[in-house]
Order: C-alpha cells, then sequence, then structure tokens
C-alpha cells in the first residue's frame, strides 16, 4: 500500500504543468498585493521564479494610478478551469471582483491572468489560454521575458523573446527595486 501512495505521489509530481500568471496592481499598496497574491498561490502550487517587478502606466483606460507588474512562473497539478477558479478567488479576497457586464478597463487591487499553461491552447468562453493580445503589451512581455525568453507561443510561433522585440507597445516601463 505505501508503495501505491508513493506511485501515486511520484505521478502527480509529473502531471505537474508550467504555467505563467501575470500580476497587476494599481490600487492600495500595489507591492503588498502582489505579495499576498503571490503567497496565496503557494497554497496550491509550487512557485519557481518571479520576474522582477516593473512599473507601468495603465494600458487601455485612463487612470492616475501606475501599475505594479510582474510574471510568476508556478507549476500545478490543478487544471486551466480549476486554476481560474482559485485566482479568481485570490482576486475576491483582495477585494477586486470583476463585473460581467464591466465594460472596459478599471483600477484594480489585483489582477491576476493565465498567460500560459504548458502547451495547451484553451478557448473557452471565460478562458482564453494563451492569453490573447500579450504579444502586444509591454507590461507582459518584459517581465515574462526576463524569467522565460524561449518560452514559445503556440498560436503565434515565436518566442517571448522574439515578441518582445517586435512588439508595437513602446511603452516605458520602469524596473523597481521589489522583489516577490
Amino acid at each position: 500500500m505505501v508503495y501505491l501512495d508513493v506511485q501515486r505521489k511520484l505521478h502527480k509530481l509529473k502531471d505537474n504543468e508550467e504555467v505563467y500568471i501575470s500580476l497587476g496592481s494599481n490600487k492600495g499598496d500595489r507591492f503588498k498585493a502582489l505579495r499576498s497574491a503571490v503567497n496565496a498561490i503557494k497554497a496550491f502550487a509550487q512557485v519557481e521564479d518571479a520576474s522582477p517587478i516593473y512599473e507601468t502606466p495603465p494600458w487601455g483606460f485612463n487612470s492616475k494610478q501606475e501599475f505594479l507588474n510582474a510574471v510568476v512562473k508556478i507549476k500545478t497539478n490543478l487544471d486551466p478551469e480549476k486554476l481560474l477558479d482559485r485566482l479568481l478567488e485570490l482576486e475576491k479576497e483582495q477585494g477586486r471582483y470583476r463585473e460581467i457586464d464591466m465594460v472596459g478597463y478599471q483600477d484594480r487591487t489585483i489582477d491576476l491572468d493565465i498567460l500560459f499553461y504548458g502547451k495547451q491552447i484553451v478557448q473557452q468562453k471565460n478562458l482564453f489560454i494563451p492569453h490573447p493580445r500579450l504579444e502586444k503589451r509591454m507590461f507582459i512581455l518584459k517581465p515574462l521575458c526576463d524569467i522565460a525568453p524561449n518560452l514559445y507561443h503556440p498560436v503565434i510561433k515565436r518566442t517571448i523573446k522574439q515578441l518582445l522585440e517586435s512588439t508595437n507597445d513602446k511603452t516605458e516601463i520602469v524596473r523597481t527595486s521589489f522583489h516577490l
């Protein structure tokens, strides 16, 4: 029986998927929000790596508050849908509620998005992996490139480094001294 339990644990470790998650905050204590999110993610995933944190202007809407953005690499046994559910729970715990009928972007205490889930391509009503339009967003590409420059985008068929070098987004982002 012990042998079977060990085999199951080894099998679970083998099934862990490599996942990249973007984190962003521009409301309240931004750094604390990012740090709290990473600590909460550790309850259901192994955090493998974290990018530097960048200060970035809002993307797609006007706001007086700059964002802090980062990317983490995790390993998890959760499938994409369950992982999304857990991330949305974490957002709610930090005071963010996604409105189904909301139009446009708004300030947020925390924003957690699945960028890549292994090599999977997922297209569902509320879940798209790889994350759509990531190739057009410097605030995602730069921190992602810091930890995974050779990560291959299975739809666009280019590495993150190639996407960063060719993006039309020339937004100036600033690396901070904060670390996750």
